[in-house]
This record gives structure tokens, C-alpha cells and sequence, in this order.
């Protein structure tokens, strides 16, 4: 309305002046053209004052239009938790805030055990497959938040609380006879009751998006683990935490470069089972048939290593999710340099049958990709490892699909219709490879001349395997977790006998985990 009123006073303005160009008694009245032109000023400064004001508040709008905040940013940025307790602290907005959180973990594993390979002198053939009942962990997580400068936090874990055992049951099939008897009984493993510090580092926030970290806790390379049974890499590189100090830089660019440099004790180079449990020694063999290297605690004598890290982390849906957590791609890659040391020499001779040298070098590098959009996920990694004479190379592929149940995914609530009573459901593939190569060669057992070494049935650590893991993992609520997974494996022993061929070790996994 207003710039309507305008555009007509305009009008009204600029009629009267070019009339009065053509008028011919325009001369005559010179009193009549002082006054018209006085009252002509003072209309256009009018109408220069309105204008202004209709440009002012066009502006003022457009600018409340820009500064309008997004869905993301409606409500201001809340803590990821309540604090326990907290206090002010002086020129720093959020004070002093202490945090206990914790984890309970109990499982149910089934475990194929490789008691039941053919005889085929007697005909027979057994098969058991055997039951553990445990509280695998107890975890105490205390953090302290001093304001925006630093945070301090350490895990505090009690392993193994309680184990029940389930026996185990061994069918013997007779081939000529076709009868089945079943026998009953008890595994020698022992599973001991431990409790330890986890983790426990400083973190110091610092200008520009970056982050100093000092103490106790995991190598860079470790990602976020979906299912409970570790990959195979997991087993082999990241599964135990490091003494480290490392400088991190996030969120360089918009599209979320950022890098990692580190320093600390290198982890003493030993071997682990792959499984859940505890594999029984493969007679004559050098370890347990499911062991495979592994990159172990750091231990009494020192050696250190050297961490370099850089990637960038994309995010796909940046108005919901603005800290990249949910949607989002990730690629990164990663080198480790350390030296071995005199005993970890000695473990690989011991485990890898005529082994020789005494070159100390230890490298590992990779890289990984990770894809997260809509329920869809997608992940693969790359290791190559050196360590002396030794080669591995290990690799992962993981897909899975994120099923959101009940009303916009929250699952049942009362007042809503009642469609599913849990949050999700998240199935998931994985497939582990680990192969191992020796450069140069070994001593022959039998005839003491060098040769190239070949798959020894009797080092089961440099065993070439696969590992597939089917999971079924299910959110009952925002703070438990219920995981169902079978685990297939298979390896290249390097026998000729069918029994020195085929290890049976598949696992059944029911996982209960509760997060406060």
C-alpha cells in the first residue's frame, strides 16, 4: 500500500512539472512558479523519505530472512549427557563438569571346537560344539570437563565376572553302522576374573579446531566397531591401547580435512586368538590354532612408535546433522613406524618354523573408506604390515542396512499406535581376509639347507584365513543393545591330510549390552 501511495505521488509530481513546460501563461505568473516549485521540493523530499524508509525496511527483512536458524540450529548446543555434578568456573561459560557413565556386557557364546576330525583308520567322525555363559565386562567411565579447555577420562574395567559353562556336547557318528552316541562334557578353558585401568588421557582443546592428547588409550587407526566379534584386523593391529601423545586437527575445511601426528610406545609384537574363546594347541604346533599375530600391550622394555593420519570426513546431511556423526563419507589413511625389538625377534622364531634374520623393522599402512547415508552402510579397509622378514596383508568389507522401527523410528510409545517395541534392527555382513608372505628364506627341518618357505601346518600364526561374520544387531533403546551373530571361518594350513586341512572354529555369538 505504502509503494503504491508513493508511485501515485510521483506521478502526480512529475505531470505538473512537464505541464507547466508547455503551459504559455507559465511566464505571465512568476508568483504562481515560486510557489509551485517551493511546494515541488518539498513533496519530492517526502517522497525520498518514504522511499527510504520502504529500502530500510526491505533491508531489515532480508537480513532477518538470512540470520534465520536453521532446523539444526534452533536450540542452543546441549551436552551429549547430564553431568553428575559441576560447578562454575571464572571466565569460562561452562564450568566444571564431572560425568560417570559405564557399560554392562553379557554374552553367550557357541564355539565349534576341532576335537572331531575324521579317523580314518577307525571309520568315525565327532563333532562338538561347546557353550559359555559369562558377564564379559563391567565398565566404569569417568570424565571431567574443565570448561572448553580440557578433559580428562579414563575407563576402569572388571573382565570376566562370574563364568558359567554350559557343557558340551559330542556326537560320534559310526560310518558303517550309521549309530550315533552322545557324550557329554567340560572344556579346560579358563576364563579369570581381571580388572584394569582401559584407558585414562588428557584431552586439551586447542584454537583452530585442534586437539592434544596425552596418556593411555587406542592407536588412531582404530574405527568404530559395529558388531562384538572383531574383525580380523581389530585382532591383528588395534586392539590394545598405547602410551601416545598425538595432535589431532579437525574440521580444517568445509568438507572436514583433517590429520593426526603422534609419538609413543610402540605395542610388543605377540599373537591372539581370533575368536571368542581360548583355542586349544593344535598338537607339535607353535601356538593355538586360532592365534594369529598380534600387535600386544606395551610391555616392561620400551621401543617407540611413529604416527602419521590424514583424511577428510564429508557430511552428507549437514542441516540435521551438522557434527557428522549420523550421514557421512570418510576416508582416511595412516602410517605406523616402530623398531622390533631383541624378544620380538625371537617370538616370530619361534613361531615361524626355520625362521632366520635379525632385521628389525616394523611398518604398518593403510587406509579405510566409510559410508554412511539413510540406514545405508558401507565400509573397507586395507592393512599392510612388515615386521622384519615377515609381510601381512589384511582387508574388510562390511555392509549393512539400518531398519528404523515404530513412529518415525522411535519404536513403541504409549498414545502411539503400537508397531514395534524396538528402535531398530541393523543387519550386517563382514569379510575379513588376512594373508601372510615371507621374503628370503628358511632352514629345512629335515636336511638343514636354506628354502623358500611354504604354508608349515604347525605355525598356525602365519596360516592364511578368511573370516566371514553375519550379525543381526538390534537397538532396544537408546541405551541397550542386543547382538546375534555367527561367525565362519576358514584357512590354509598348508596340510595334506584332511585333518591337518580343516579346523573347525565357527562361533554363535548372543550379545546383551546395557550403556549408562
Amino acid at each position: 500500500m505504502r509503494l503504491s501511495i508513493s508511485f501515485l505521488v510521483i506521478l502526480w509530481l512529475i505531470i505538473p512539472a512537464s505541464a507547466g513546460e508547455i503551459t504559455p501563461d507559465k511566464e505571465k505568473e512568476p508568483e504562481v512558479k515560486v510557489d509551485s516549485e517551493s511546494d515541488n521540493d518539498q513533496l519530492k523530499d517526502l517522497v525520498r523519505q518514504i522511499l527510504r524508509e520502504l529500502e530500510e525496511e526491505k533491508e531489515e527483512k532480508k537480513k532477518t530472512e538470512t540470520e534465520k536458524p536453521t532446523a539444526a540450529e534452533k536450540e542452543p548446543e546441549k551436552d551429549d549427557k547430564e553431568p553428575l555434578f559441576g560447578f562454575p568456573m571464572k571466565n569460562n561459560r561452562k564450568g566444571f563438569r564431572f560425568y560417570l557413565g559405564g557399560l554392562l556386557d553379557i554374552e553367550h557364546i557357541w564355539h565349534e571346537t576341532n576335537e572331531g576330525n575324521v579317523d580314518f583308520i577307525t571309520g568315525k567322525e565327532s563333532g562338538e560344539w561347546e557353550g559359555i555363559f559369562r558377564l564379559k565386562e563391567f565398565k566404569l567411565i569417568p570424565e571431567a570437563r574443565f570448561g572448553s579447555f580440557a578433559t580428562l577420562k579414563g575407563e576402569l574395567v572388571f573382565k570376566n565376572i562370574g563364568n558359567y559353562r554350559t557343557k558340551g556336547h559330542t556326537h560320534t557318528v559310526d560310518v558303517t553302522t550309521g549309530s550315533v552316541s552322545e557324550t557329554t562334557s567340560e572344556s579346560d578353558d579358563e576364563y579369570k576374573t581381571s580388572a584394569g585401568i582401559e584407558e585414562f588421557h588428557i584431552t586439551f582443546h586447542l584454537p583452530y579446531e585442534h586437539k592434544l592428547k596425552i596418556g593411555l588409550y587406542e592407536r588412531w587407526m582404530r574405527p568404530s566397531r559395529k558388531t562384538e566379534t572383531y574383525p580380523m584386523l581389530g585382532t591383528a593391529f588395534w586392539w590394545d591401547e598405547t602410551m601416545q601423545v598425538l595432535l589431532t586437527g579437525e574440521k580444517l575445511t568445509d568438507w572436514g580435512l583433517y590429520y593426526a601426528l603422534g609419538w609413543g610406545t610402540g605395542l610388543t609384537f605377540g599373537s591372539k586368538d581370533i575368536g571368542n574363546r581360548k583355542s586349544p594347541a593344535t598338537a607339535g604346533a607353535n601356538a593355538g590354532e586360532d592365534r594369529i599375530f598380534h600387535d600386544d600391550d606395551w610391555g616392561d622394555e620400551k621401543k617407540w612408535e611413529y604416527t602419521a593420519g590424514l583424511g577428510f570426513r564429508y557430511g552428507l546431511n549437514p542441516e540435521k546433522d551438522k557434527k557428522r556423526k549420523k550421514e557421512y563419507l570418510d576416508l582416511r589413511v595412516y602410517y605406523f613406524n616402530s623398531r622390533m625389538l631383541d624378544d620380538e625377534i625371537q617370538y616370530l622364531q619361534d613361531h615361524v618354523s626355520g625362521y632366520l634374520g635379525t632385521l628389525q623393522h616394523q611398518h604398518r599402512a593403510g587406509g579405510r573408506f566409510e559410508y554412511s547415508r539413510k540406514g545405508f552402510y558401507a565400509e573397507a579397509e586395507y592393512v599392510w604390515a612388515r615386521d622384519a622378514r615377515l609381510d601381512r596383508y589384511g582387508s574388510s568389507f562390511a555392509l549393512g542396512y539400518k531398519f528404523k522401527l515404530g513412529p518415525e523410528g522411535r519404536g513403541y510409545e504409549y498414545g502411539k499406535e503400537k508397531t514395534c517395541i524396538f528402535k531398530s534392527v541393523f543387519p550386517l555382513v563382514r569379510f575379513d581376509v588376512m594373508e601372510h608372505s615371507l621374503r628370503g628364506f628358511v632352514i629345512d627341518s629335515a636336511s638343514g639347507l636354506p628354502v623358500k618357505y611354504r604354508k608349515n601346518v604347525n605355525d598356525p600364526a602365519v596360516w592364511d584365513r578368511t573370516q566371514l561374520t553375519l550379525a543381526v544387531i538390534t537397538e532396544l533403546t537408546d541405551n541397550m543393545e542386543l547382538k546375534l551373530e555367527y561367525v565362519i571361518r576358514d584357512e590354509n594350513t598348508g596340510g595334506f591330510t584332511s585333518a591337518e586341512r580343516n579346523v573347525d572354529n565357527d562361533e554363535i555369538l548372543l550379545f546383551f549390552s546395557f550403556k549408562f
